[in-house]
């Protein structure tokens, strides 16, 4: 049966076989980009994603920030609900302690922390750095430690 332009199909892959032929470092560079442009962002992202967490432990950034707004909630997942406590902060952006929260605690330690006041707050470098685009991911940087700057 012929193809959209009168072509039947084995037609065609004989002509793509033939141009292959024709131009070997054409079809090779084709095939390379192909691969690039395909499997590179495949691999990427898992590297990334499980690769991430171990950086961010391995390099932990202090910051200076002052601490504006303090909120609780809980994320909600499909199999697992984590409490957590909302930081946000003009000069920091939005940071969150999931680490020693409960459902019991959390509004304890939103009202322990002072809204206007300074906090030194411990996140993984990597995290942090990649914020404005881990925020298309609804992911922000975690706080490892935050102590108030006297």
């Amino acid at each position: 049966m012929a193809g959209r332009h009168g072509y039947s199909e084995t037609g065609l892959e004989n002509r793509r076989r033939e141009w292959a032929r024709r131009h070997p470092r054409r079809a090779l560079l084709k095939a390379v980009v192909t691969l690039v442009v395909v499997f590179v962002p495949l691999l990427a992202v898992p590297a990334f994603l499980f690769g991430l967490p171990a950086y961010d432990q391995a390099h932990p950034r202090t910051l200076d920030c002052r601490v504006d707004g303090v909120a609780v909630g809980i994320t909600s997942g499909r199999y697992s609900h984590s409490p957590y406590v909302r930081f946000s902060s003009p000069d920091c952006g939005v940071l969150l302690l999931f680490h020693g929260v409960t459902r019991d605690n959390q509004d304890d330690i939103a009202a322990e922390v002072e809204q206007s006041d300074h906090y030194r707050i411990t996140v993984g470098a990597g995290t942090y750095a990649m914020r404005s685009v881990l925020r298309v991911l609804k992911l922000r940087p975690e706080i490892q430690h935050y102590e108030r700057i006297s």
